[in-house]
C-alpha cells in the first residue's frame, strides 16, 4: 500500500505500550505505523498519573525523528493548568494542526477541548470502548445518574469534536443509551503481528481441545465459561482446556474453587497471564476457542485466535456479529450455555470441519493490518 503524504503535525494524548491493555497496544502499533507517513509529525503526550503502561515502549517510539514524546501530570488543578500552558507552547513550537484525545476519559477529553479552543485546532476523541455505559449487560438495570450526565455531555462535545470509534460496534452500543453521535469515523478495529506468530499447526498436531483467552472477569464471561465446560464434560469426559488471561487474585481463587466444585481439575488448567510468543503458541495448539464475552467493542482475542487458525465460538454480541462475519466464528445466543457447549462438542467431534474453519480463520484474519488501521485513523482525524 502506497503511503499518502501529509505535511501536518498531530498531538495525541495517549500512552502507547505493548505490555498493557488493548487501547495502549492499539496506540503503540498505530503510532509506529504513522512513522512511515511522509510529512507527518506526531507529538505523543503521556499523562503519567493514569499509569496506563510502561516507559520503555514510548521511549522506543521516541527514537523516530518525526515523533516527540512528552510526559505530563494531570492530577490536581495546578498540574492540569501547568500542563495546558506547557502544551500550548508545544502546539505553537511544533506547529501542531490537530489535537486527538486518545481516550474518552473525561480529564483527557477536557484537556483536548481546552487546547483546541485556545489554539483553534480541530480535535478528535478516540473511543476504544463503551465500558461502564451499557445498562443491558447481565441485566444490571438503567444507566446511573453520572453516566446519564456523561451521555448528555458527550452529545454536546460531539458538536465540537469528531468521534473516532475503534470499531462500528461502538456506534451501535452508544445509540442504545442515547449517545447519538453524528460527527464520527469508525475504524476496522485492531490487527495482529503475523511475523511474530508460531508455525501453523495442522488439526492433528493440536494437543489442547479448548482455550479461553481474555482479561478474566465477569463481563468477559469467565463464570459462564466454567458452566459451559461443566456441560461439555457430560458429553466428552476426556477433553482438556486451558484458561489464560490477566485477573485479580480474588477472581482467580473463585475460578479455581469452581473448577474444584465441578470436578474439572483433571480437565482444566488455569494458567493466568501469558503474553507474546507463549500466548500464540498456546492458541496454535488449540482446536477451538470458547469466548462467552458480554462486553467488547472489537474483541482482539478473537482475531488473535483466528490468526493462528483456531476457530472461535462466541456470544453474538454486537462486537462479534458486526466485526466477525466469517464461518470461523460460530455465534450463539448471548447467555446460552447449552448452545455454546453443544457447538464446541460438535466441532471437537469433527476434525475435518475444524480444519476447514482453521484455514478460513487465517484468511479472514489477514484482512486486518496495523498499517491500514493507522491510515484509517489518520484520515478520520484530519478529514473533518
Amino acid at each position: 500500500m502506497q503511503n499518502p503524504k501529509y505535511d501536518i503535525s498531530m498531538l495525541i494524548v495517549a500512552w502507547p505500550c505493548v505490555h498493557s491493555g488493548g487501547a495502549e497496544r492499539w496506540w503503540y502499533y498505530v503510532i509506529r505505523e504513522l512513522v512511515s507517513v511522509k510529512g507527518l509529525k506526531v507529538v505523543v503526550v503521556i499523562p503519567t498519573n493514569l499509569r496506563r503502561g510502561c516507559f520503555i515502549c514510548p521511549a522506543n517510539l521516541g527514537r523516530y525523528n518525526n515523533i516527540i514524546v512528552k510526559y505530563v501530570a494531570l492530577n490536581g488543578l495546578y498540574n492540569f493548568a501547568r500542563t495546558i500552558l506547557e502544551l500550548l507552547s508545544v502546539i505553537k513550537r511544533s506547529e501542531v494542526d490537530y489535537v486527538v484525545s486518545g481516550y474518552q476519559t473525561p480529564s483527557i477529553v477536557l484537556l483536548s477541548l481546552v487546547l483546541s479552543a485556545f489554539t483553534g485546532r480541530k480535535c478528535s476523541v478516540m473511543f476504544h470502548n463503551s465500558f461502564g455505559w451499557l445498562p443491558f449487560i447481565n441485566n444490571i438495570g438503567s444507566l446511573s445518574t453520572v453516566n446519564k450526565l456523561l451521555v448528555k455531555l458527550y452529545n454536546i462535545i460531539n458538536k465540537i469534536c469528531r468521534f473516532i470509534y475503534v470499531s462500528p460496534a461502538i456506534k451501535y452500543e452508544h445509540e442504545r443509551i442515547g449517545l447519538n453521535a453524528r460527527n464520527i469515523n469508525s475504524l476496522m478495529g485492531a490487527a495482529v503481528e503475523f511475523t511474530d506468530l508460531p508455525p501453523y499447526r495442522d488439526i492433528h498436531e493440536r494437543d489442547i481441545d479448548i482455550i479461553h483467552l481474555a482479561s478474566i472477569s465477569k463481563f468477559k464471561g469467565i463464570y459462564d465459561l466454567i458452566e459451559i465446560l461443566h456441560i461439555i464434560r457430560d458429553y466428552k469426559h476426556d477433553f482438556n482446556a486451558v484458561i489464560i488471561g490477566r485477573t485479580s487474585k480474588e477472581v482467580e481463587n473463585e475460578i479455581k474453587t469452581l473448577i474444584e466444585k465441578y470436578k474439572l481439575k483433571d480437565n482444566v488448567r488455569f494458567l493466568g497471564f501469558v503474553d507474546g510468543y507463549v500466548k500464540f503458541d498456546l492458541l496454535s495448539r488449540s482446536k477451538v476457542m470458547i469466548y462467552p464475552s458480554y462486553s467488547d467493542t472489537f474483541a482482539i482475542s478473537v482475531l488473535e485466535s483466528l490468526s493462528v487458525g483456531t476457530p472461535v465460538i462466541a456470544y453474538s454480541i454486537p462486537a462479534i456479529s458486526m466485526n466477525y462475519r466469517t464461518n470461523a466464528v460460530i455465534k450463539v445466543r448471548t447467555g446460552d450455555w447449552n448452545a455454546m457447549a453443544k457447538a464446541a462438542v460438535e466441532l471437537l467431534n469433527d476434525p475435518e470441519k475444524i480444519s476447514t474453519l482453521s484455514h478460513e480463520a487465517i484468511k479472514f484474519a489477514k484482512r486486518y493490518s496495523w498499517h491500514k488501521i493507522a491510515i484509517q485513523f489518520l484520515k478520520g482525524a484530519i478529514e473533518q
